[in-house]
């Protein structure tokens, strides 16, 4: 997925046209812009460059931008850079932060219920399993960096900024240095010696705030804050606390615990109140094409990687229905597809498929474009989606645009090899023979 995300060393202005500017920061501005070519509209962060302190750390936001592929993860499609300033080319998030949505729709008497909140947990869950699976501590989880993508009541949730994410190679790494915003802050942050299960904490704190709009550590006094915080004071004293489950109540009871009593995101993902409260439920009966998907398969490798690039360019509104099919499908939610939850998705299907196991395994492996042994979900979206329908011509420019590394208005071999990555001698074959 990451080859996709094209990094060019001209001027923005030749590509893209600035609408309007949608907000700023220390470094920089945000715009609203929109694609010369496709006409597809994109959120752009204009950084100048002489401002940015911390280069180290945005580069470990655009590294890990650029490596991360989940349905409620924003998206980074390419970046620019002349001599003064950095621009990210983004997915639009126009739905607000998630508390201001919250606040708003309260206002206009759309108050959501815990129901709601099990549903919007959710998905904040399951992108933060996808980060610790795949070695990654956000570290600074909160309200201001989970967007909806749009005013819809059924809106995806996006998690964004990841400029004090870091990487781990195990889950039990120990991490040091206090990052973060002090609410959301673990104890053992503020202590300076703590794991990814930090993340959990900081759920737990959105969690709480979200039930009974009230934060479960507060203080005017700092380091008084800090001290609530190291010393687990909390109650479910509030009046709204009554309506609340004891499910809810019980999850956040294991939540706010020292560091190595506290659950992983994946067991709380396994709780009552997420399970019973998800909108996608396991149970429920799945309804894909596979025979699309087998259509899908006899592709060739530039097909394949063309309509990978579409797919992976796909706004949340138009993947809507894939990305519910794949959250069914991933059955511990963590991002990722293997070929057991490929097989149980077929035997679930709506209407039966008849296929033997060597059929599935050849289409498993079909799905896995880069052979990692998972079928990510830029891959499942581009297996399910209607290619014939969904890429048109502006489509096909924009995706010569960024295999045509060198802007020569050709796309050579090794800028072939370089975005499919052929994986074997009679993949290269192929390859040479399409070329």
């Amino acid at each position: 997925k990451s080859n996709f995300i094209g990094a060019h060393m001209e001027k923005i202005e030749k590509y893209y046209h600035f609408i309007k500017e949608i907000g700023h920061g220390a470094y920089g501005h945000v715009y609203r812009c929109q694609s010369i070519s496709t006409g597809d509209v994109y959120a752009c962060k204009k950084f100048e460059k002489k401002l940015i302190k911390n280069k180290k750390r945005l580069k470990t936001e655009i590294d890990l931008l650029r490596a991360t592929d989940h349905p409620n993860i924003i998206k980074l499609y390419e970046t620019f850079e002349d001599k003064n300033h950095l621009y990210l080319i983004m997915e639009e998030c126009n739905g607000g932060e998630l508390f201001t949505r919250l606040a708003m729709n309260a206002k206009n008497n759309k108050m959501y219920t815990e129901k709601d909140a099990a549903k919007i947990m959710k998905q904040i869950l399951e992108a933060v399993n996808y980060l610790h699976y795949h070695g990654v501590c956000h570290r600074d989880l909160k309200p201001e960096n989970i967007l909806f993508c749009s005013m819809e009541e059924s809106s995806q949730l996006k998690l964004i900024d990841f400029g004090l994410s870091k990487v781990v190679k195990d889950m039990d790494d120990i991490i040091k240095g206090k990052v973060g915003t002090l609410y959301y802050m673990a104890p053992e942050v503020i202590l300076g010696n703590y794991n990814v299960k930090c993340d959990v904490w900081s759920c737990g704190v959105i969690l709480y705030i979200m039930l009974s709009g009230n934060p479960p550590f507060y203080d005017n006094n700092e380091e008084k804050l800090k001290e609530k915080i190291c010393n687990i004071e909390y109650n479910f004293n509030l009046p709204i606390f009554d309506k609340i489950s004891e499910d809810a109540k019980d999850l956040l009871r294991q939540i706010f615990v020292v560091n190595d009593n506290r659950p992983t995101i994946s067991d709380i993902l396994n709780s009552t109140w997420v399970k019973e409260n998800a909108p996608n439920a396991s149970s429920e009966i799945l309804n894909i094409d596979w025979n699309h998907i087998q259509k899908y398969s006899k592709l060739n490798l530039v097909q394949k990687s063309v309509i990978n690039f579409r797919a992976f360019h796909m706004s949340t509104a138009e993947a809507q229905e894939f990305i519910e099919m794949f959250k069914l499908i991933d059955e511990n939610s963590d991002g990722v597809l293997t070929l057991d939850e490929i097989k149980n998705g077929i035997n679930h299907c709506q209407f039966k498929v008849k296929m033997d196991e060597d059929t599935i395994i050849k289409l498993f492996n079909d799905m896995d474009i880069d052979k990692n042994g998972l079928v990510n979900y830029t891959e499942f979206v581009s297996a399910l989606m209607d290619y014939e329908k969904n890429i048109k011509k502006e489509h096909l420019i924009e995706c010569f645009r960024n295999y045509d590394a060198d802007n020569s208005g050709k796309i050579d071999f090794r800028e072939f090899c370089k975005i499919l990555r052929p994986q074997n001698e009679n993949e290269k074959k192929e390859l040479r023979e399409l070329y």
